[in-house]
């Protein structure tokens, strides 16, 4: 078993994309070296913003052998009556190389058609990865696609070299302009090219073999794991921060900013901790990728940052540059404070009227005013009459911190700001919460708020920017979603059941529509598309599709009802799949005959049989308590009453012709069936229910 090494050095990758572009590197190698017959133990992809390695351990010799089965003209046309080959078999045959008695006849897809079986001589592993890497790297899906120089290939940036190594042999292939060889180079600041002509620099070493690598890379200061720098990294501020302190998503960054780190602690001047803590903490985290630290849980004058070019003699004059740079940065966030706090947010609410939301949806004014209206539809529908005043005082404001200055140049504290704002000028606390949670949650794990004015402005907010979106045509496609609408939907359905009350969708966009759109605009598509975002969060609650199927047409009338019985059905299957089986095509064969008549006026007298009669009173007193299980949503209930229909239903249709020759009562008994597929149907579509 050998070890392949590919090493490709480019131009600076930005950190943003490198996750994404190792995970598509192992996963396209796994898969077309399976395709390609050639086996291996592991795929190991390393990378750093100048190079991106991979590495494939315990890879075979050679190809696997295989017969290859070529499929020729039909036998109709190539075989003769006396079996003779035809023009069509040697035709085949020829362009095979093959002599036409080494054909056969064999079945393909009901139809008689020549075959050879061809013997395939794997290749070597040396000859096969040229283009396997061809495969890969082509067929990589590029956040950025860029061409240079005379190149006809496109990449995410600029090859400068190729590594490439079977063991200790080059495996030789040109692509992006670079011949494939075993040259790599170091750090580009902390080692030096001898060769001025180079454009890559940093010093040029060659690799023997695949299994010095790592090593030889080391000690040209590059530290190709980023497992490694991971660890490096956490070490280092797990030495000054609690681990709830340490921002994972910014280590993660950082990871692909260095390739050699080294930890630093830089100062500022304590009389900016006098500035809100989350902007201290943007404006050292957003450009800077500093790490904040803290004396408890208050910030500290102090920060962390992870430089990659240090040595003995550079080392304070890097911490001083980035103290001035930060320094900068804490200047103007205190002027944009001073600025803001000159304004109320009333005054900075007014200025909203400058700002287009959205195209024939007004402005950011308007989109405010229309929230306060559904605030008011929400407000009756979760009974919050006692906060209607905060509810609607948080709708005034929630949008107002849009327009300052903070936002303008950190626009990631929208909300926060609003929050701070609306504490400073006295605000009640839950308006000011309210502000703050109304954008929550801002991604699928995110908390949701505590707050019934951030429950009920949130919702009521997304619900807007919904209606407008499908009103101006702005729908998603597969690829498109710029108004990020599932997120928006996702985050609907998320608190809709925070909210744990009944709310009905439909009835919430008949309100919303008229103040976007008089004619509804694309309602027929937005009802849709909210269905499929339910019925996928109910795919996410392990409930099965064919469950999930039978209740989804009721999912935006009551969607707390939908999921609840769909686990109320699913519990049921669990402990007793016979007795859903049954009531299940007791209830398809009730809507069959019961679809022939629209009428569910049912008169006892008519009934001409005792099981009838016996059957109606039973209906009756299932009918009444199963709505009343339901009404007070004991789902569980309803489901185990509907199932006491199930035997006597059978034992009625064995015993009764609904379609007999009395019209009179025939159509009191299709009434009766009519309306007892009504109940079930109240509860679920039994026919979509696989059995």
């Amino acid at each position: 078993m050998s070890r392949y090494l590919l090493e490709i050095g480019l131009e600076e990758v930005p950190a943003r994309f490198m996750p994404g572009l190792l995970d598509q590197l192992k996963r396209g190698f796994e898969s077309t070296l399976t395709q390609s017959r050639l086996s291996f133990e592991a795929v190991c992809v390393w990378g750093t913003y100048r190079r991106l390695v991979v590495i494939v351990d315990g890879l075979a010799a050679r190809q696997e052998d295989r017969v290859k089965k070529v499929l020729g003209p039909s036998a109709d046309i190539a075989i003769g009556a006396d079996g003779a080959h035809l023009p069509p078999a040697i035709g085949f045959a020829k362009k095979q190389g093959v002599s036409p008695e080494l054909l056969q006849v064999v079945t393909e897809n009901g139809k008689r058609v020549l075959c050879i079986e061809i013997e395939e001589i794997g290749q070597t592993a040396g000859l096969s990865l040229p283009g396997i890497i061809q495969t890969v790297l082509g067929g990589l899906n590029l956040p950025i696609a860029m061409k240079w120089g005379d190149a006809t290939e496109t990449f995410i940036r600029p090859v400068h070299w190729i590594l490439s190594l079977l063991d200790n042999q080059i495996i030789p292939f040109s692509l992006y302009g670079c011949e494939a060889g075993r040259k790599t180079w170091g750090h580009r600041l902390l080692t030096h090219n001898q060769d001025p002509a180079t454009f890559a620099s940093g010093q040029c070493v060659e690799i023997t073999d695949v299994a010095s690598y790592e090593a030889v890379l080391d000690s040209i200061c590059v530290q190709v794991d980023p497992d490694k720098r991971r660890t490096a990294i956490k070490t280092a501020l797990e030495k000054h921060l609690e681990s709830d302190k340490i921002d994972a998503d910014l280590v993660e960054e950082v990871i692909y900013l260095v390739e050699w780190p080294t930890p630093l602690i830089g100062e500022f001047e304590p009389m900016y901790l006098e500035l809100p803590a989350e902007v201290l903490i943007q404006c050292m985290k957003k450009n800077q990728k500093f790490f904040p630290m803290w004396n408890g849980e208050n910030l500290a004058s102090q920060f962390l940052f992870i430089a990659d070019n240090v040595t003995p003699q550079n080392r304070d004059v890097i911490i001083a540059g980035n103290q001035q740079v930060l320094k900068a940065r804490l200047e103007d966030a205190r002027f944009f404070w001073e600025e803001d706090r000159k304004l109320t947010l009333d005054e900075l609410a007014e200025k909203l009227k400058a700002v287009v939301f959205q195209k024939n949806a007004g402005t950011i004014y308007d989109k405010k005013e229309r929230i306060k209206v559904l605030c008011d539809y929400f407000s009756d529908a979760y009974m919050l009459g006692a906060f209607f005043d905060l509810i609607v005082r948080t709708a005034d404001l929630c949008k107002a911190d849009l327009v300052s200055q903070m936002v303008y140049e950190l626009p990631v504290l929208q909300g926060t700001m609003g929050m701070i704002y609306a504490q400073l000028q006295g605000e009640e606390e839950l308006v000011s919460n309210g502000i703050y949670e109304h954008y929550l949650p801002r991604f699928a794990q995110d908390r949701l708020p505590d707050s019934p004015t951030g429950l009920v402005v949130g919702l009521s907010d997304r619900i807007d920017t919904l209606v407008c979106c499908f009103a101006n045509g702005l729908i998603p496609t597969g690829s498109q979603d710029p108004w990020a609408t599932r997120r928006l939907s996702n985050a609907v359905i998320q608190l809709i059941f925070s909210g744990n009350t009944p709310l009905n969708l439909i009835k919430i966009l008949d309100v919303a529509y008229p103040l976007v759109s008089p004619e509804s605009k694309n309602r027929d598509k937005l009802e849709a598309f909210l269905e499929q975002r339910f019925k996928q969060y109910l795919l996410d609650q392990d409930l099965p599709f064919d469950v999930v199927d039978a209740i989804l047409d009721k999912s935006l009338a009551d969607p707390l009802r939908t999921l609840a019985t769909a686990k109320a059905v699913q519990e049921y299957r669990i402990s007793a799949p016979d007795d859903l089986k049954l009531m299940a095509e007791t209830a398809v064969r009730t809507k069959r005959l019961g679809e022939k008549s629209s009428d569910t006026a049912v008169n006892p007298s008519r009934f001409t049989e005792e099981i009838e009669t016996q059957t109606w009173d039973l209906f009756v007193e299932v009918e009444r308590q199963t709505q009343q299980d339901f009404w007070s949503r004991q789902f569980s209930a309803g489901i185990n009453r509907l199932s006491e229909l199930s035997g006597p239903l059978a034992l009625y249709f064995e015993k009764i012709l609904v379609m007999c020759d009395d019209q009179d009562v025939r159509q009191n008994r299709l009434a009766f069936l009519r309306r007892v597929d009504t109940l079930y149907r109240s509860a679920l579509e039994f026919e979509k229910i696989v059995i």
